[in-house]
């Protein structure tokens, strides 16, 4: 659902199937080592939002966040009560909750035993940019990290680009100045840029950039071929209506060297229309018409909230829709060249809380985790994981009940409640939401998700059977890079947005290969 036209209403929908009948997950969850308990990431006394999380080759994990840290840590106008007042939980304590934004970009780094105390690395001016959303980061081939972030105030917002040696990182001083690299972005799409290093270390940001000046609006891409310092013009890929956007953007890089870029299509209503997939086989420089993954059917609520994950040929398509907020599913056995019939998955599984992320391991093993609630009474709402086995995904296991504080009170909060009025639309777990994961050494996943109800960064991490990919040290930093150069796409003539807009999807399997925008 579109950002600012979001209900602070519970909405337990318990709607029937949708799509081609649904399948039923296999009955265990495999892997080499339990899941480790959530830890306090950010443990910060200030407000924490909106992870961004990578790892590299060195055997560090790296995780960024959102800092509210002038010191408004609490919200006066709490819309639920345990019994002990507005605002306290069931051991006394003040709740927290976040502010969807901060004006500070924070930064910690996973060693292999620990987290390191954060680090303030970027405040943000008052004004015209004075709050920090939705951080998005890579990191290349030579050990160079790179973050961006939607800086903004009211409407819309600028994607500023800072970047740092991996292993300087902890050092403010290290990073270089922020700078504006792409805009406008409309601040209510939501997740309106992502960043992703190809296996040569060219930078492509996929950004939603609302209509102004001549411009479509739509989903657009601009490239770096040299670390970063300079950025081509930006390339339209998907065009909109000046009274619709994009939003939920990614973009990912395969083994073998495919960008797959996704988005989400909303109009008035705020909702999801229609959900896209692109990709691109030569690092950037030309990409597929985009293809209609899913689009809104009359009776259904939303579309919404795609992501891809890549083993080998099949590209699997996740996104959030139908009759009710369920997760669906669409494969291609071709490297997204065509794509089978949409199903639902994981039917115990319901809401709207962000992507539901896959990562693949050394093996070529696919692994998901979302955050959704269940079916079951009571309701269970938190973090589930689950792997691909074959040809279907397994039953999906709750993480994080080690540590009964981060169910226990949202639950008591439902059941004692004869009207729950929801804080940000999703009442998940003990505010759990909007998870980001990566994969370390090739066979342990590391996920970091907010917490509402504390106003912290959680991580969970946890070893798969795949193998173990040595770590290898930073390369020798050069005192001045000197990239391969390579030509940047060309800025194209804008044709109409009607001649970028796809037709719908018909059903079954798309068996015309994607046409490419050169």
């Amino acid at each position: 659902m579109h950002f600012h036209l979001r209900l602070f209403i519970l909405a337990l929908i318990l709607a029937g199937s949708v799509f081609v009948g649904p399948r039923l997950g296999a009955q265990a969850q495999s892997g080499d080592g339990a899941w480790s308990n959530f830890e306090n990431a950010s443990n910060t006394p200030t407000t924490s939002s909106w992870p961004a999380i990578v790892a590299d080759t060195a055997g560090n994990v790296h995780l960024f966040w959102a800092e509210d840290a002038d010191g408004k840590t609490d919200n006066p106008d709490l819309s639920y009560d345990t019994g002990l007042g507005p605002g306290i939980d069931e051991t006394g304590r003040r709740v927290n909750l976040l502010k969807e934004w901060g004006e500070s970009l924070y930064y910690t780094r996973w060693d292999g035993e620990k987290w390191y105390p954060p680090v303030n690395i970027h405040v943000s001016p008052v004004l015209p940019n004075g709050v920090v959303l939705y951080p998005e980061t890579t990191v290349d081939p030579r050990g160079m990290l790179h973050v961006i972030w939607l800086g903004a105030w009211h409407v819309t917002g600028t994607v500023f680009y800072m970047r740092a040696p991996a292993d300087q990182a902890l050092s403010p001083s290290a990073w270089s100045q922020a700078k504006e690299v792409a805009g406008p972005v409309a601040v209510s799409a939501g997740f309106g840029q992502d960043i992703v290093s190809d296996l040569n270390g060219g930078l492509h940001i996929l950004y939603s950039q609302i209509g102004i000046e001549g411009d479509y609006g739509g989903a657009y891409v601009i490239n770096s071929f040299d670390g970063g310092d300079t950025w081509s013009s930006p390339v339209l890929l998907y065009a909109t209506p000046p009274d619709q956007g994009v939003n939920s953007v990614q973009i990912i890089v395969d083994k073998a060297g495919r960008l797959h870029a996704t988005w989400s299509h909303w109009n008035l209503t705020g909702n999801g229309q229609e959900v896209y997939y692109a990709q691109s086989r030569d690092e950037g420089r030309t990409w597929s018409k985009p293809y209609p993954i899913a689009v809104r059917q009359p009776d259904w609520y939303e579309v919404d909230w795609l992501s891809v994950g890549v083993a080998g040929d099949e590209v699997h398509a996740l996104w959030e829709g139908g009759v009710g907020a369920y997760l669906n599913e669409r494969i291609s056995h071709d490297g997204g060249l065509t794509w089978d019939k949409p199903y639902r998955i994981l039917n115990n599984l319901v809401g709207e809380n962000g992507w539901a992320e896959m990562l693949t391991d050394s093996e070529d093993n696919l692994s998901m985790t979302v955050v959704k609630r269940g079916f079951a009474n009571p309701v269970i709402h938190g973090l589930w994981a689950t792997q691909w086995t074959n040809s279907d995904w397994e039953t999906p296991l709750l993480l994080g009940t080690a540590r009964s504080d981060f169910y226990d009170i949202a639950n008591q909060v439902i059941m004692r409640l004869d009207a729950l009025v929801m804080v940000r639309g999703t009442f998940t777990g003990n505010g759990l939401r909007y998870q980001r994961s990566t994969i370390l050494n090739g066979n342990e996943i590391f996920v970091a998700l907010n917490q509402n109800f504390d106003g912290e960064i959680h991580v969970t991490h946890r070893k798969l059977l795949a193998p173990f990919i040595a770590p290898q040290p930073y390369p020798t930093p050069q005192a001045t890079p000197t990239p391969t150069p390579r030509p940047r796409p060309p800025t194209p003539t804008w044709p109409p947005p009607s001649a970028l807009l796809p037709d719908s999807p018909t059903g079954g399997t798309d068996a015309n290969p994607a046409n490419y925008i050169r």
